[in-house]
């Protein structure tokens, strides 16, 4: 990667880590089947993630902040899903043929009770479903938008870098941390490697060979008496 990095430097100089390039693919199904499409982009030398951690640290944890949230609505849903999908369970009525909640019908059924001043306990928890359903789809929308925007910030940060904080990107966090990265990974599988030998010898060597041979001796003795009690001689 390296070799290939410099060899463009040389040739085109430092614009070219303010390039960026589409990546191709292709459709899968309908008429434009097997045409090429754009399914995202990156830099042409620097990637992307490169700029957005030194660059665009508060976006990126607003959008894994957002993430989390999701999750955890997600995590409600599912867990009212679970508990109320079963025969008499509140949300049982609102199954499809495929044995998932239709939210449209939760959604139809949920409108009146919205303008009554009181509700029983199996309508609130319908309303609790009803809620969580919208928040998700509120977040999945916010954390869409935020990528969107940041990936649109990011993009148009290419052509303004100096030469000087392409340096920085392309060595330090490109090929440095690249390196250490990999150097760390493999003293870890060699440590990992060699704690489990060590634990294998361990347990072989638990006992000393005296001990061993002692008890040996001792197993010895028994079946010698075992032996002269059943009539062999030796």
């Amino acid at each position: 990667t390296m070799a290939d990095d410099v060899h463009v430097i040389v040739h085109d100089g430092y614009k070219a880590a303010r390039e960026t390039e589409n990546i191709m693919g292709e459709y899968t199904s309908g008429k434009n089947k097997g045409k090429p499409k754009v399914v995202g982009w990156d830099g042409k030398l620097l990637p992307k993630v490169l700029l957005i951690n030194a660059y665009f640290a508060a976006e990126k944890k607003a959008i894994a902040d957002a993430e989390v949230i999701l999750a955890d609505l997600e995590s409600q849903r599912d867990a009212l899903i679970e508990e109320q999908t079963e025969e008499g369970g509140v949300l049982f009525e609102y199954l499809n043929d495929k044995d998932t909640v239709d939210d449209k019908k939760v959604e139809a059924a949920t409108k009146p009770l919205r303008k009554k001043k009181t509700v029983d306990d199996e309508e609130k928890l319908l309303l609790k479903y009803a809620d969580s359903v919208k928040k998700i789809k509120a977040h999945e929308k916010l954390i869409k938008e935020l990528r969107k925007s940041l990936d649109e910030t990011v993009r148009g940060k290419y052509p303004e870098l100096t030469d000087a904080e392409i340096l920085e990107l392309l060595v330090n966090r490109k090929w440095y941390y690249t390196l250490y990265s990999g150097i760390e990974t493999l003293y870890a599988e060699v440590s990992h490697r060699l704690a489990d030998r060590i634990l294998e010898l361990a347990e072989r060597y638990e006992e000393t060979l005296p001990a061993l041979e002692k008890e040996v001796a001792s197993y010895e003795g028994e079946v010698r008496k075992a032996l002269e009690r059943m009539g062999f001689k030796w």
